[in-house]
């Protein structure tokens, strides 16, 4: 999973697909993703039929985006 900014088109963070145990290594996708009512965690639907839910990591970095 990448998190891309929108207007520079750099990305700002990856994250590896964590395999359930006894699943395919093919079975390492997301079909959906959405955010929570509160707007702050990341639901992800996936093909091994497991559900991931992401917080905030309040301790990440992003460089600062500079436009042209």
């Amino acid at each position: 999973m990448k998190f891309w900014d929108w207007r520079s088109g750099y990305c700002y963070q990856t994250m590896d697909q964590i395999i359930q145990p006894g699943s395919l290594d093919s079975e390492a996708g997301i079909l959906t993703s959405t955010f929570d009512q509160t707007g702050l965690r990341l639901v992800t639907g996936n093909v091994d039929k497991s559900i991931h839910i992401y917080a905030q990591d309040d301790e990440a970095v992003c460089p600062p985006v500079h436009f042209l």
